[in-house]
């Protein structure tokens, strides 16, 4: 089982297929180490952080929208108003920007957008102009809305 047979997501954010992805490059190496015997539970907790990652990014988003029913807490408040100056240092920032699209593709840890060389930029708003601003996009990003 892979992909929405272990964990659905809303398509809006467009993670279902690169969690699949994810989920059976994880079930192929799982396979090459134990063979078919007793793969389930090491498929399981070598997924889950995967998961976990996914799901979290998914409904904090969700959580920026007044409507939806959920607790917000103060670690989602401050994590919601550091995303959104992520947003606003990303449209000048072409590191930033990568950073947080590399994280929404689910090739980077959500984790990688603390690093230290980003979390600088968008703490600071300071960029070194080393790289190019991108490309405007016709759609916003998906991801928590900045509350502040």
């Amino acid at each position: 089982m892979v992909g929405d047979a272990v964990c659905s997501f809303n398509p809006l954010y467009a993670q279902g297929m690169a969690m699949a992805a994810r989920q059976a490059t994880v079930l192929g190496q799982v396979l090459d180490r134990r063979g078919h015997e007793r793969i389930g539970a090491t498929f399981f907790r070598r997924t889950r952080p995967l998961i976990d990652a996914g799901w979290t990014l998914a409904t904090s988003a969700d959580l920026g929208h007044p409507e939806v029913d959920g607790r917000r807490t103060l670690g989602w408040r401050l994590l919601n108003s550091y995303v959104g100056r992520l947003f606003r240092v990303a449209h000048r920032d072409a590191a930033v920007a990568n950073a947080y699209l590399r994280v929404v593709s689910m090739t980077a840890a959500p984790s990688s957008l603390f690093h230290p060389r980003i979390a600088w930029r968008v703490l600071t708003g300071i960029t070194t102009g080393d790289e190019p601003a991108p490309e405007p996009s016709p759609r916003a990003p998906a991801g928590p809305r900045a509350t502040a």
